[in-house]
């Protein structure tokens, strides 16, 4: 599971998070987000990186990201209590019995370290895991 932090860093800059998420176009990781996310991701681009608010759907198709949509995860959010900030919660929900780690770079998801047998993790730690 992707958060909107790793897929922003990932489409703009070079570095970590950017030799993650073309390492799912490469097929050597499943990488898979919400439709939370992807809303965020937008909104955000469209904010602080207009210039590749474009490319956000072409990214996403080329480097194999599947959606979650939001009507899978979306009446288990609540249960999800556990993270900090409400605004995050979705990413457990929608993580839940699909994903085996969550990558993010957001303290209230870090903290948990695991839940429910997902691992979250940063971008450093997935490539290490990965032996990449």
């Amino acid at each position: 599971m992707i958060d909107s932090n790793t897929l922003i860093s990932g489409m703009v800059f070079r570095g970590n998070e950017h030799d993650f998420l073309f390492h799912g176009k490469d097929g050597n990781v499943e990488l898979i987000t919400s439709e939370d996310v992807i809303d965020e991701v937008k909104r955000v681009i469209r904010i602080k990186f207009p210039e590749y608010i474009d490319q956000v759907d072409i990214f996403i198709k080329s480097a194999g990201i599947k959606i979650i949509e939001r009507k899978i995860y979306q009446k288990n959010i609540d249960k999800y209590n556990i993270v900090r900030d409400k605004k995050d919660r979705h990413l457990l929900a929608a993580a839940y019995k699909q994903c085996d780690i969550l990558v993010s770079g957001d303290k209230d998801l870090l903290v948990l370290e695991e839940y429910k047998g997902i691992k979250i993790v940063r971008t450093r730690k997935i490539l290490n895991m990965l032996n990449i």
